[in-house]
């Protein structure tokens, strides 16, 4: 206790002492660079809707970070270039080491790579026609920043969606959920809801049986060629394997409550217990085969449901007991 006592009196008076003796925040900066103090939007040409809060996501996106500030001011930098080169562990090297926080340097900055990445979120936002430039502005003799001039162009909306799907029952089942899409007509493209929708099919179709289908199976391609709209046309991944446009249904279900790897050929070739609705093996009899009745939602000789999967894996890790739960499906013969 007396020890961080003792460290904070040092931290003020020496702040208080770099205060009172001005505070330079280039001391360190080698010869030839300069201070990095951050990057700066300006938009060309005509501003985006809500371009305070764009330019500012932009601002965030952009690399490296200036020096971090409290209240305003650069302390941690501050306290670094109180600082010399540590050669122990005295006053140094808590000023170098602990406390302080070395110069972003211009040198550390890539323009060109942050301006690819902030053309690509204004793409992601439907900007399909965003450019960025940029310029580094020199401040005094030993400071700079950069300016990214961005181009934002028109924000295209979505003109249509259409579902290109085969006749196969997986085809339908996608077909037969687009009441429920976010992805309407009139709403400005954005890839993230894109993503959301490839998720949304995924998630829907596996709660109806389809077990081995994800999102990867799943294509939306974009038709930029009408002024201002895209056309959305969701399509199917060819050559597909034949398990992903099969919908299952649940066969037996077997609980291994006490499974160990290297008791693994024991447990398999333990005889079953069955309750009905699901058999145990539990060759250490540690558990009551009947409490899993609470647990398990999974329902032989029924559709496999996705979220009934996932709520008993939730359930089982909730009775505390074990650090991981696994499933591992089979098809039946």
């Amino acid at each position: 206790m007396h020890a961080i006592q003792n460290n904070n009196w040092i931290l003020w008076l020496l702040l208080s002492f770099w205060f009172s003796t001005g505070c330079s925040t280039t001391r360190t900066v080698p010869e030839g660079d300069r201070l990095y103090l951050g990057a700066e939007v300006k938009w060309e040409e005509k501003k985006p809707g809500q371009h305070k809060e764009l330019g500012e996501a932009l601002v965030a996106l952009s690399r490296p970070s200036p020096n971090r500030k409290f209240l305003g001011m650069p302390v941690r930098l501050w306290l670094y270039n109180l600082g010399n080169k540590p050669t122990g562990k005295g006053i140094n090297h808590l000023l170098r080491n602990k406390w302080g926080e070395p110069p972003v340097l211009l040198s550390k900055a890539k323009p060109s790579y942050s301006a690819d990445v902030l053309t690509s979120h204004m793409e992601d936002l439907g900007f399909l026609q965003a450019s960025t430039g940029y310029e580094t502005k020199e401040i005094g003799k030993k400071k700079a920043k950069i300016e990214y001039k961005v181009t934002a162009g028109t924000r295209y909306k979505i003109r249509e969606v259409k579902m290109e799907l085969d006749s196969s029952r997986l085809g339908k089942q996608i077909q037969g959920s687009a009441d429920k899409s976010r992805l309407n007509a009139g709403r400005f493209y954005n890839l993230q809801q894109i993503k959301n929708e490839r998720e949304r099919i995924s998630n829907y179709v596996r709660q109806r049986g389809f077990y081995y289908f994800n999102q990867d199976h799943l294509l939306v391609e974009v038709d930029s060629n009408y002024n201002g709209e895209v056309v959305l046309y969701v399509r199917l991944k060819d050559s597909i394997p034949v398990n992903v446009k099969t919908a299952y249904r649940m066969g037996s279900i077997t609980l291994y409550p006490t499974y160990n790897l290297s008791e693994d050929s024991l447990v398999r070739n333990k005889e079953a217990e069955d309750l009905g609705p699901y058999r145990v093996k539990d060759i250490h009899q540690l558990f009551l085969p009947k409490i899993f009745s609470r647990y398990v939602l999974l329902k032989e000789d029924s559709l496999y449901r996705f979220r009934a999967h996932e709520r008993t894996l939730e359930r089982l890790m909730s009775l505390g007991t074990y650090k991981f739960v696994k499933t591992e499906m089979e098809a039946a013969d």
